[in-house]
């Protein structure tokens, strides 16, 4: 089985960036499976070239020029604008095209401001689903509760007891995934991608591929035995290594 590995990055902490490469770099290899490692870069600030030497040394990466700023961190949230998600919209969409192209039984694709656990791509792949995603938990604000990187319906709305269930282990249909998910070949094959649907105003690239997957006939899934930290602002950082501990303690 040949799996592709990717992201769209654009990241201005390099310790945010390493420390993603890091969960990347060590992530169980499953039985059977040959890992491809393709990123794309657009606006690179730089540092990204001497890290993936020293954590991604055989990853194909691909630099893309654009007309506009990267999207800008703040303690409060990030700043996009919509030529920006037409931007990552293009990324993410060549790499769905790379990986038909070279006959890719699966894309794994996560955004590169998040670290994540070395079982997550075994356990995704286990559950044998065209597109499951894995949890993770964000203060979208810092005054708000935590809130995960899926929902039911509409623009991020959730049925009841949707919470509840999402924080207790196992895997559930959903009705969107951003972030972190796996794509099997199914659905690219199909030319199922992340451009906009012009009829609709929602928000940002994820919630037009979740779309055009359902009305194709898929089901989304997310599994969550294995959430992921996600490094929002700079100061989750202060979490990483508490956050690894435990993953370690509990690998065990």
């Amino acid at each position: 089985m040949k799996i592709q590995l990717s992201a769209c990055i654009h990241q201005e902490n390099p310790k945010i960036l390493a420390a993603w490469m890091e969960g990347m770099a060590g992530l169980d290899v499953p039985k059977g499976c040959k890992l491809h490692h393709v990123y794309i870069i657009h606006n690179p600030v730089g540092f990204e070239e001497e890290l993936f030497k020293k954590h991604l040394p055989k990853a194909e990466v691909i630099g893309m020029k654009i007309d506009v700023a990267g999207a800008k961190p703040n303690e409060e949230t990030h700043q996009w604008n919509p030529r920006l998600v037409e931007v990552v919209t293009q990324g993410k969409n060549r790499l769905l095209a790379m990986a038909r192209e070279g006959k890719m039984d699966a894309l794994f694709l996560n955004d590169s401001d998040q670290v994540l656990q070395p079982p997550t791509l075994d356990q995704l792949l286990s559950r044998q689903k065209d597109i499951i995603g894995e949890i993770l938990w964000t203060r979208w604000h810092p005054k708000e509760p935590l809130r995960p990187n899926c929902w039911d319906f509409d623009n991020y709305g959730f049925f009841q007891g949707t919470m509840n269930r999402l924080k207790t282990p196992g895997f559930y249909p959903t009705g969107f995934v951003a972030g972190c998910l796996l794509i099997g070949k199914k659905v690219f094959n199909l030319g199922i991608d992340y451009s906009r649907i012009p009829n609709l105003t929602f928000w940002g690239e994820d919630r037009h591929f979740c779309i055009r997957a359902v009305a194709c006939g898929f089901t989304i899934w997310v599994d969550t035995h294995y959430p992921l930290l996600h490094l929002y602002r700079k100061e989750d950082l202060k979490r990483l290594a508490a956050w690894r501990k435990k993953v370690a303690r509990e690998g065990r």
